[in-house]
């Protein structure tokens, strides 16, 4: 039975992962097919050709924790027509994708992203790489400014190596270990299913050789049995993984979406991937000629409590390493050496030492202990099982979860609670807005609501060059600088300059009047009409002050930056309201983006490494849970024994539960404390490396629910002889 399980679960991890890379592939194709041919060298073109607005300047944040691709044209008399529409949308109209349809009216960021454009349509399969994707197509002015001529749809463009390459590496770099990540314990887990019933077979194998079979037969006779169990699990994991891509368009518990047709193998593909793992699992079976029933007798025990110094000393340096950027500042490159040579000592030292500490651990201090305690802690203590060999790979992966956790917290940009606590604390949050385009003005941004004390800062051509303007007044400074009231900002309505005048030749060479882009003419004011406020934003030191009724009210050339602030509870809102209005908009929170998780670079790498965590503890689990069942049923001699000379039950489990479970329990706490000092010492480095305290609770819970369920499990193999078919030594 054990047999016919693991080897469904190795076919149907194998099918799967052949799926997943041709999902990536083809997803790839599709990328390619609907990709828009740009050349940002050439000229922008004329009104009749079809324009986009530079990819490059558009705002790529993440709203709310969605990625949503927005592309903006202007179609003029151009025939070239995006894939996946009917025809380009005109200005201010665009056509979304059915999910972003859908989260439009369930998220009122996403709605207020695009507050400023009339849906026309929806995007078909066609213009998309997932059904799941979050796409819009949009139309704009083309009046506008920033457009490049598109040349046509689908075929690679021919990216700087600057942008791209990088990523290509750590998508590479990702894949890779994801995949070491599944199938280095998939590889354990094909080793263990191959020793199963190894004793039966050793016997077997015995009586066949003492009445001539010859040692090619015997390998035969077991290739040919156990071909007749794994066939059938073969079959049954390629039905499984037939039906579940039928219909499935999403990985469950993740982000990642696909077309169902993506995912679908070919019976030759089927055929490629089945008949190597079953063959490769059969040859494994009949080639055991290890005895894993040997007499006890003939072997070396290890010397009672041993530990490996090795392990211990790397443990301990380890420990050390991680506590020291806590303990001691550190210049340069070292913080992050000692980190990283830190969390890879620890998880070697406690996969070499872990067995032997936690054995060391059970046999101390058995005097005050009762009788069926005493016999499991002796019987666990006895040896290092393979049950808790495995559990100490087990702990190293632990280790490495929490440890990637820390990492994506940091490519996150934070942890979505941090941030929210960040927000509450700051009330109202800064924002500085900048327009590449030009195309914004200060009453279009001051009409938004929930935003306050909107100011512009543009540059403005002068005679002797650019002078800073900010377009601003009394009361709108006073809300941008958190002053009470105006008592230090004067009545006058003339131009003053902020923080310090310029020098007297840098005067003279602005003359005496400066033309504003509204057309109006303002005097520049003397060297000692200056104004020095409180909190008032770097920017503006040096920069002439002039009210609002002079701003320009039509698009600008040169662009300019808004300054202004936003409740902490609707700053998203106010962002995606923001961005709707202008789709090169650059939005900047200061310092709290450094923690905001909408400007992570990389969500889809934090979720792989995260999928690749979890896959590998759940296939570490089914071979410990396959290798403590073999375990149990060797013990069941003794066990039995026990209750021939009077012992219960309960005090037979409670043996059971000392020998199987705690074991198990003590090293996955063990490597959860050390992952935990792990993420410690990452904060120490960088404080957006925060992992959510549920997390480790979760963790914890799901190591004692693990070794509850390998107890429970392997509890009924207790008293079966030894010699079934389900037995397995080590």
């Amino acid at each position: 039975m054990l047999l016919a399980v693991g080897m469904a679960a190795i076919v149907l991890l194998g099918l799967t992962s052949v799926s997943a890379l041709q999902v990536a592939v083809r997803q790839d194709d599709r990328a390619t097919d609907i990709a828009v041919m740009v050349d940002p060298a050439q000229a922008a073109g004329d009104a009749d050709d079809l324009r986009i607005v530079d990819p490059r300047t558009t705002n790529a944040r993440r709203w709310d924790g969605y990625g949503i691709r927005r592309e903006y044209y202007t179609a003029g008399s151009s025939q070239l027509v995006a894939p996946g529409v009917p025809a380009m949308p005109g200005p201010d109209e665009f056509y979304a994708s059915p999910d972003l349809v859908d989260l439009m009216s369930s998220d009122p960021t996403v709605g207020a992203l695009f507050s400023s454009e009339r849906l026309v349509g929806e995007i078909s399969p066609a213009g998309l790489v997932q059904p799941h994707e979050l796409r819009a197509i949009l139309g704009v002015d083309a009046e506008r400014n920033l457009l490049i001529k598109v040349d046509g749809f689908g075929g690679k463009p021919a990216p700087s190596v600057a942008e791209r390459d990088p990523q290509t590496v750590l998508n590479l770099s990702v894949t890779a270990y994801v995949f070491a990540l599944v199938w280095i314990p998939a590889a354990f887990f094909v080793v263990i299913i191959s020793r199963l019933a190894a004793s039966r077979r050793e016997q077997r194998a015995a009586a066949l050789h003492l009445i001539g079979y010859p040692r090619w037969r015997i390998h035969l006779l077991h290739f040919v049995e156990a071909a007749s169990i794994c066939l059938p699990s073969t079959i049954f994991a390629g039905v499984l993984h037939w039906v579940s891509t039928r219909g499935a368009t999403t990985l469950p518990g993740t982000t990642f979406g696909f077309f169902s047709s993506d995912a679908q193998l070919s019976l030759t593909t089927y055929m490629v991937v089945c008949a190597p793992l079953l063959l490769l699992v059969c040859y494994a079976v009949s080639s055991d000629r290890r005895t894993l029933g040997l007499d006890r007798r003939t072997r070396v025990k290890p010397r009672k409590n041993a530990v490996p110094r090795l392990g211990s000393a790397a443990l301990a340096a380890g420990f050390m390493l991680l506590a020291l950027p806590s303990a001691a500042s550190l210049d340069g490159a070292l913080t992050p050496l000692a980190l990283w040579v830190g969390i890879v000592l620890s998880a070697v030292g406690i996969a070499v030492a872990g067995p032997a500490l936690v054995m060391a651990a059970l046999a101390a201090r058995l005097e005050h202990t009762t009788a069926p305690r005493l016999v499991g802690r002796r019987m666990a203590s006895d040896r290092v099982t393979t049950a808790l060999r495995l559990a100490s790979v087990l702990s190293v992966i632990i280790v490495l979860l929490l440890g990637s956790q820390s990492f994506a917290s940091v490519l996150n940009g934070g942890s979505a609670q941090d941030w929210s606590q960040r927000l509450e604390a700051q009330g109202k949050v800064p924002v500085v807005a900048t327009d590449l385009s030009g195309a914004l003005t200060l009453e279009e941004v001051s009409s938004l609501r929930r935003m306050t004390g909107a100011t512009e800062l543009s540059s403005v051509k002068a005679d002797g060059g650019f002078v800073s303007v900010v377009f601003s007044s009394c009361e709108r400074l006073r809300v941008l600088t958190g002053r009470r009231d105006n008592s230090d900002c004067p009545a006058t309505h003339g131009p003053m300059w902020l923080g310090e005048a310029p020098a007297a030749d840098r005067r003279h060479e602005i003359g005496d009047e400066l033309t504003l882009p509204s057309g109006d003419r303002v005097r520049v004011p003397a060297p000692t009409a200056t104004l020095d406020l409180p909190g008032m934003p770097d920017a503006f030191a040096g920069a002439l002050l002039v009210s609002t009724d002079v701003a320009p009210q039509a698009r600008q050339t040169d662009g300019a930056t808004f300054f202004l602030l936003a409740p902490a509870t609707e700053v998203t809102s106010v962002l995606a309201a923001l961005s709707s209005l202008e789709p090169t908009l650059q939005l900047d929170l200061g310092a709290l983006d450094r923690h905001n998780p909408d400007t992570q670079e990389y969500p889809d790498q934090v979720e792989w490494l995260t999928i690749g965590a979890v896959v590998s503890l759940l296939l570490g689990f089914l071979s410990l849970l396959v290798v403590s069942l073999g375990e149990a049923q060797e013990r069941s001699p003794r066990m039995r024994a026990l209750r021939v000379l009077g012992a219960s039950r309960s005090q037979l489990f409670t043996m059971h539960f000392w020998c199987v479970a705690v074991p198990l329990v003590l090293v996955g706490f063990a490597a959860i404390v050390v992952g935990w000092l792990a993420a410690q010492a990452m904060r120490n480095i960088d404080d957006r490396a925060d992992i959510d305290p549920q997390l480790y609770g979760l963790l914890a819970l799901a190591v004692g629910l693990g070794g509850l369920v390998v107890c429970l499990v392997s509890w009924r193999s207790v008293t079966r002889p030894s010699q079934r078919a389900g037995s397995f030594g080590a």
